[in-house]
């Protein structure tokens, strides 16, 4: 199974997470939201997990980022 999502998929998941990033800023101060969406960009397993979540009800946020492990905490 190969664990992509498309480039329109990718897109439209980063729309909503952006959405919810902005909308939830108490959550993550001090995150670049820009920052994290690039890391992720370079790892299409985690883009695929985040959208696995998404699919079945989670709603994936951003609650800190580790700059040296480059590591996101998502709630």
């Amino acid at each position: 199974m190969k664990k992509e999502r498309s480039s329109k998929e990718s897109e439209e998941l980063f729309h909503l997470l952006r959405t919810r990033f902005k909308k939830n800023m108490n959550r993550h101060e001090g995150l670049v939201r820009s920052d994290i969406e690039g890391k992720l960009t370079k790892n299409k397993g985690k883009i695929w997990s985040l959208g696995e979540m998404e699919d079945t009800g989670g709603e994936p946020n951003a609650v800190d980022f580790d700059e040296k492990n480059w590591w996101v905490y998502i709630l």
